[in-house]
This record gives structure tokens, C-alpha cells and sequence, in this order.
């Protein structure tokens, strides 16, 4: 990436300084690198704004809002998040604007605002549909699931949170935030040892990770532990990540498996 930067600069190719510039800055965002980030991603946008390209502008000030979510600063987040739809919808990409409808019902979901989160974040889930993009279909299905918990409607969550497994299971990589919501989930239904076998293999993703959890999802799995090590009724351990011989793949299948029993109870 640095060397590629390095020739756009070089060339004075200020549309692919601007993508490689940005491109690196939600590589940041994801790595919680969240000061590096911004000062890449304002770059970025400052280079798409030079050359006139609003589709890409509209890109990185998105980012700039999912940035401000994973820091925990709703106000910035929703006012990159408002700048960026509106762009979206005058040049007429669907992929961002319903991207860009989620994140604005995921700060409405941390800021209280369940009902509207929840009116967003299924409009975003029809784009996502649309366009079909998996990992966003599952992002979504997820945020609904802990909106579902807010409003105490766990039939609702277990719903959506199997809906996000479903597709999660299809594709590569981390599945440490699905993982984390399922063990969250299972906490809320009374299912401690479900918990604790999630959460060691969750502890584990996470060890593998490089990747930063949102500041909330953050907070959630801290507090799900600690109600899973406070409610542990024997005083047993939590399994250990060497106990369980499961893959990544396995790892949402056993999620999976602990979910169907309350899905079939709907």
C-alpha cells in the first residue's frame, strides 16, 4: 500500500492518491488506529472533493462516520453519516446510501432511539438484499438482534441473530462479532453454559484478530462476561479455547446449535 502511494504521489495521480490514501485509512479504522485514520480519510476526501469525484467523497465521509461510531462519539457519526446519505441519494448510489442508513440506525440503537434504530436498520437490510452483500446483510441482522434485546422482544433477537449466523457461516474470515453477540444473547436467555463456550472461542477469534471492536460491542462483550462469571452458579471456569476443538466454520455452526432450541420455540 505504502509503495503504492508513494507512485501516485509521484505521478500526481490525485484520484488513485485519493483511493490508496482512503483505502488505508478504513484499513486503520478497522485496526483501531482511529487517529492515523482520520488524518488519512480527511486526505482522502480532500482529494476526491480536487478532482470533483462525489461518489468516492461520499465514500470516505461515510467512513468518517463509521470511525465516529467505533470511537463512541454518536453526535460526529451521525453528521458524517446525514452528509453522506444525502450525497448518496443525489448521485444516486444505492450501495451507500443503504450502508449509510445503517450506520445511522446503529446510532440511533446506542443512543436510545430503539424504535427509529429499528425502522433504519430493516431499511438498510433491504438494500443490502439488494445489492447482495453478505457481510452487511449479517452486520445488519446483528444490530437488529441487539435492538431486539433493548426492547426485551428476545423472540426477535434469537430471529435475527440465526438470520445473521446463517449468512455468517458462508463467509471467510472473523466471526469474533457475531460470536460476541451470540454469547451476549445466550447470557439474556439464562444459557450460561452456551455462554461459556462461545466465550472462550470468541476470547480466541479475538486473540487472532487484529481487527478492533466497535467501542459498544466493546462494552457489551465486557459486560457479558462479567454477568457470565458472576452468574456461573458452580464456580466453574470458563472452557478453555485448547478444550474446544472447533474451527472458525464450527465455531458458527455451535452458535448456531445453541440458538435453534429457543428458535424453535418461536
Amino acid at each position: 500500500m505504502e509503495s503504492a502511494l508513494e507512485m501516485a504521489r509521484e505521478l500526481e495521480a490525485q484520484a488513485v492518491l485519493g483511493w490508496c490514501v482512503g483505502t488505508l485509512g478504513e484499513i486503520l479504522v478497522d485496526l483501531g488506529e482511529y487517529e492515523e485514520a482520520e488524518q488519512r480519510l480527511d486526505e482522502a476526501l480532500s482529494l476526491a472533493l480536487s478532482v470533483g469525484d462525489r461518489v468516492t467523497q461520499v465514500w470516505w465521509i461515510g467512513v468518517l462516520g463509521k470511525l465516529s461510531t467505533k470511537r463512541g462519539d454518536y453526535s460526529a457519526a451521525k453528521r458524517h453519516y446525514v452528509e453522506a446519505l444525502a450525497i448518496a441519494r443525489d448521485v444516486g448510489d444505492r450501495r451507500s446510501e443503504g450502508q449509510w442508513i445503517g450506520g445511522l440506525g446503529t446510532v440511533a440503537s446506542r443512543t436510545g432511539d430503539v424504535a427509529h434504530a429499528d425502522q433504519l436498520l430493516r431499511e438498510a437490510l433491504q438494500f443490502a438484499v439488494e445489492v447482495g452483500d453478505p457481510r452487511l446483510i449479517t452486520d445488519w441482522q446483528r444490530v437488529l438482534s441487539d435492538v431486539s434485546v433493548q426492547r426485551r422482544d428476545l423472540d426477535g433477537a434469537v430471529a435475527h441473530l440465526n438470520e445473521a449466523l446463517v449468512v455468517e457461516r458462508t463467509l471467510e474470515g472473523d466471526h469474533a462479532l457475531v460470536l460476541d453477540a451470540c454469547m451476549a444473547l445466550l447470557i439474556e436467555l439464562g444459557d450460561y453454559q452456551g455462554a461459556g463456550e462461545l466465550l472462550a472461542i470468541a476470547d480466541r477469534e479475538t486473540i487472532d484478530s487484529e481487527l478492533a471492536r466497535p467501542k459498544w460491542e466493546q462494552e457489551r462483550y465486557e459486560n457479558a462476561v462479567a454477568a457470565y462469571r458472576a452468574q456461573r452458579d458452580d464456580g466453574a471456569a470458563t472452557p478453555q479455547p485448547e478444550m474446544l476443538s472447533v474451527g472458525r466454520a464450527d465455531a458458527v455452526d455451535l452458535a448456531i446449535e445453541h440458538l435453534v432450541r429457543y428458535s424453535n420455540a418461536i
